[in-house]
């Protein structure tokens, strides 16, 4: 087992849930790795309803389905993902997908503000403590993730934590009796277009560049 895996491990076994606690607009907040309550299942399937257009797939999501899905993620040695409490209320989530040895990266994924009146601000707030938590923690060099092109509201959130774009990747869309996805594809030519495309947005660990 690779030191992330058995941080990840560590982290999850932890009877301290709430990993990164901090104070926004006068109220106690906290980063808590996920439950599988049936007040987080039925969060989480209406967060990604109202949010569907931010995923890659596309398909009805039920408390049934969540519930399968939180299971996997809370038994995954790679995957982590932390509810955002504000107030003592469930706002939000943020997590990590796995660890790239080979590039030194940490991927993120399911970054979402579920009650979009709460607390304005504070994604721009929790991203950037849960950047510096992932660099202090795992010491990498990098941190990515996958972004919509057309998803102009987390690119400016990550553009305004320091993140930068390296590259889009076409996109084709793979129906099927549940909905849909995407994939990428490969364009024949200059004058042929993807359906939509992914960015890759990177975020440096400036602290171990810069370090002899």
């Amino acid at each position: 087992m690779s030191k992330y895996n058995k941080k990840i491990a560590e982290l999850k076994n932890s009877k301290n849930k709430d990993v990164i606690k901090l104070e926004y607009l006068g109220k106690p907040t906290f980063l808590r790795i996920v439950d599988d309550s049936d007040e987080t299942i039925q969060l989480l399937t209406k967060w990604r309803n109202d949010n569907w257009d931010g995923y890659p797939t596309k398909f009805e999501p039920t408390f049934e389905s969540t519930q399968v899905y939180l299971k996997k993620i809370i038994k995954d040695e790679n995957q982590i993902l932390f509810l955002i409490i504000h107030d003592d209320k469930k706002i939000g989530h943020i997590g990590i997908a796995y660890f790239d040895e080979s590039d030194d990266c940490i991927w993120l994924e399911n970054i979402v503000k579920g009650d979009s009146n709460m607390a304005p601000g504070i994604m721009e707030y929790v991203e950037n403590l849960f950047l510096k938590w992932i660099f202090d923690e795992f010491n990498n060099s990098k941190i990515k993730g996958y972004i919509f092109s057309d998803n102009y509201k987390t690119i400016r959130l990550h553009e305004k934590c320091g993140w930068l774009t390296l590259k889009s990747i076409p996109l084709k869309r793979e129906f099927s009796k549940e909905g849909w996805k995407w994939i990428p594809t490969k364009l024949s030519s200059n004058e042929e277009y993807g359906e939509r495309y992914f960015l890759v947005m990177c975020k440096e660990n400036n602290d171990k560049r810069s370090s002899p």
